[in-house]
């Protein structure tokens, strides 16, 4: 159910930004900057995959029974854009099925065309696991490696979609897995 709202409300959202034409006559609408600095908070939707996405579907107890190392949860940041083409974001995240929490900071290179605002990124934090295949409740590090695109809707709001490789390190080390999402972002 929460998946086909985060599709319907960013679809809505995406069909709202399209720009009007022009009439002969009247003045065209105004040009929206991505390269504008600034704070921003931002909260995503998260498809997560197990494993680096290389064991997304695995054979569980019997042979005719499959099951998908896939789960979904949430992305709540905040950051700066301090320049045209770099940004400093701290996030926190949730992933149901992983009983998986992570906090850390990230870097992020933008390169702004527009109304969108690609980017590539590198992160590290801290994760927290409980009881995920036997491993017991514990802390670790987490490497983050992102890339994504903000599509500004107007000078203030964005959709953000972006793509994640997360790696566990330290007592974390079997921990990784790819997460993908979708969500909105606003700049102060």
């Amino acid at each position: 159910m929460f998946s086909r709202t985060l599709i319907a409300t960013l679809a809505t959202l995406l069909f709202a930004s399209v720009p009007a034409t022009a009439e002969q006559g009247k003045k065209p609408a105004p040009q929206i900057d991505a390269a504008r600095s600034g704070p921003y908070l931002g909260i995503t939707g998260l498809v997560a995959f197990e494993n680096g996405g290389t064991n997304i579907l695995h054979l569980n107890d019997t042979p005719s029974n499959y099951m998908a190392d896939v789960t979904g949860g949430l992305e709540i940041y905040g950051g700066v854009n301090f320049s045209t083409y770099a940004a400093v974001e701290l996030y926190g995240d949730w992933l149901e099925d992983l009983t998986d929490l992570s906090f850390g900071v990230m870097l992020k290179a933008r390169y702004p065309i527009d109304r969108y605002a690609p980017y590539l990124g590198f992160g590290a934090g801290l994760n927290w696991v409980d009881g995920r295949k036997s491993l017991g409740t514990r802390w670790g590090g987490v490497v983050i490696f992102t890339g994504g695109c903000d599509f500004y809707i107007t000078d203030n709001i964005a959709i953000d979609v972006e793509a994640n490789y997360r790696k566990g390190t330290g007592t974390n080390l079997g921990i990784n897995y790819i997460t993908t999402g979708a969500g909105i972002k606003y700049l102060f």
